[in-house]
């Protein structure tokens, strides 16, 4: 009987659903769609830069081929005068030749001379734009940067805690985990759970409910020592890596946590609410995967949540 009324309860389920998950996909596409045009731009100038650096290679061409045929002038002048110098018969025909050849060797250079000027104004024109689609591509990969940074960023925080959420946790876990296995240094992990969560936002709304998360989150978070890692690892739980932390340590970092949500009394539209949490704690020991750490201190969770809720319950290694 019970198998069939959770059965018969998926259709509204799937219908409120529905707008959620249109909503996912409408923003998975439109960001989908504007990566893909800002890579149609960087692509462009790629292809910019890929026919100046053709051009440019040719220009290069032209002016060295230029540069050859100059060259190869004034050794024929040169060549020519040599000989004409030595059947010239006196002082004024050598002269003469000199001037001649000399006349022709300036005209050479000074038509290589009026073909490179333009040539290197456009090589000039060429750099200077060159040098704009540099800075241009500079900066519009400094902004892709900054855009997948801050993309990054959103993936790995829970928005309404701005804590760490579930994917940074589990990759800041593993990370630990393999340090662990090279060092053998202390490492705890508490599972926090806030108790009777479902009363606050069946009595006050889930308003109230969303504030006390903010609220227990930023207690947690003032309360864990510097380098902890904190996470909303879902719903109303949170989750703390301790680092160096044996299960009597963790222990005292555990209950320092929930002394001060217990401590802690706060307002939701001039009502005051109060909420205690309960803690689960575990430490990694030889052998144990990631997995086997987090069921543990789970375990430890549900055994502080039957034993009264309001306290912090070990797992036994």
């Amino acid at each position: 009987m019970q198998a069939c009324s959770l059965i018969a309860d998926l259709p509204p389920i799937l219908e409120a659903m529905t707008p959620l998950v249109e909503k996912i996909h409408s923003s998975i596409e439109q960001e989908r769609q504007q990566n893909a045009a800002f890579l149609n731009q960087i692509w462009q100038r790629l292809a910019d830069l890929g026919n100046y650096l053709e051009s440019s290679t040719t220009g290069f061409g032209e002016a060295r081929d230029a540069n050859h045929r100059l060259q190869s002038g004034i050794q024929q002048q040169v060549s020519h005068l040599l000989s004409d110098a030595n059947t010239a018969e006196s002082l004024p025909a050598l002269r003469e030749l000199l001037g001649e050849s000399v006349e022709q060797i300036r005209g050479q250079v000074n038509s290589y001379v009026a073909d490179e000027i333009p040539r290197l104004q456009l090589a000039e024109e060429q750099c200077q734009q060159l040098t704009q689609q540099v800075t241009a591509l500079q900066k519009e990969a400094a902004t892709l940067k900054e855009a997948l940074e801050a993309k990054q960023h959103e993936a790995n925080r829970d928005p309404l805690t701005n804590l760490a959420n579930r994917r940074a946790f589990d990759k800041f876990l593993a990370k630990e985990h393999s340090r662990w296995q090279r060092y053998k240094h202390p490492l705890s992990l508490v599972f926090i759970d806030i108790d009777w969560f479902k009363r606050i936002n069946d009595q006050y709304g889930h308003k109230a409910g969303d504030a006390a998360l903010i609220s227990i989150a930023r207690i947690l978070r003032n309360s864990l020592r510097e380098h902890d890692f904190l996470a909303r690892y879902g719903g109303e739980e949170f989750i703390a890596l301790l680092p160096n932390a044996d299960l009597n340590a963790a222990f005292e970092v555990a209950e320092k946590v929930r002394q001060a949500v217990m401590n802690t009394r706060y307002h939701f539209q001039e009502q005051p609410v109060q909420g205690t949490i309960s803690c689960g704690i575990s430490e990694i020991v030889e052998h144990n995967s990631p997995q086997e750490v987090l069921h543990r201190a789970d375990t430890a969770l549900y055994e502080a949540k039957e034993k009264g809720r309001n306290q912090t319950a070990i797992a036994v290694n």
